[in-house]
This record gives C-alpha cells, structure tokens and sequence, in this order.
C-alpha cells in the first residue's frame, strides 16, 4: 500500500502541474468587438489550454447579454483564426475565418464581418 501511494501522489501531483502555467495559446484571453457607433461590442474569450471560447453576446437594450459556447482553432504560423460558434443573435451557429494580425482579428461568415480587439472585459462580470 505505501508502494501504491509513493507511485501514484507524484504522478497526481505531476499531472496537477500540467495545467499551470502560461496558456499555450497566444489567442488566451478576452477580445473585444469594434463597434463602428462607439457602443459596446461582444467580448470573445479564448481558453488559452483547449480549444473553447465563451461567448458574451452585444449588451441588449436592458443592459444584459447573452452567452453562447464554441470552439477555435488558430495557427501560429500564419495568423489564420477559425470560430465556431454563434455571434449574431438569431443567427445558428456558425464558422467564421479570419486572420490575427496584431493585437486585432476580422472575422468573417457569409456577408458579416465582425472586427476585434485584443483586451477589456466581458460586460457585467
């Protein structure tokens, strides 16, 4: 039994590690829309250790927002960004291609673009 536990604690604690740490993905963090009328935009929020994103949709006429979930993909290399999530109200979700330059990304589904930022803060949270 003492055996079994000076196996397995290291290897818990070893696994426990790998999720600290810097992100392994530069796209970590919040991303804000640049709204063309100065009113507040959705926020994109990459997880930085896996593929998903949170979702704080535009602040409706009562203050409040909705939320939707999805998933990324981004290449390093090349800049290239891919959503897959819903952006718009109303719309279904959908895939959106863009390409990171900078601190800002376009990205693109259909006839809509949507243009953010890197940075600020998901509204009411």
């Amino acid at each position: 039994m003492k055996t079994l536990r000076t196996l397995v604690l290291p290897a818990l604690l070893a696994f426990a590690a790998c999720g600290s740490g810097e992100p392994k993905n530069p796209m970590a963090g919040n991303w804000s829309e640049v709204v063309a009328d100065g009113k507040p935009g959705m926020t994109l929020s990459f997880d930085g250790y896996s593929d998903k994103l949170d979702v704080h949709m535009r602040p409706r006429e009562d203050g409040s927002h909705g939320h939707e979930h999805g998933t990324y993909s981004f290449d390093e290399k090349t800049g290239a960004l891919t959503v897959n999530s819903k952006l718009i109200d109303g719309d279904k979700a959908a895939t959106w291609t863009g390409k990171v330059e900078g601190d800002g990304f376009e990205l693109s589904a259909a006839n809509t673009k949507l243009k953010f930022t890197k940075g600020g803060k998901p509204h009411g949270h």
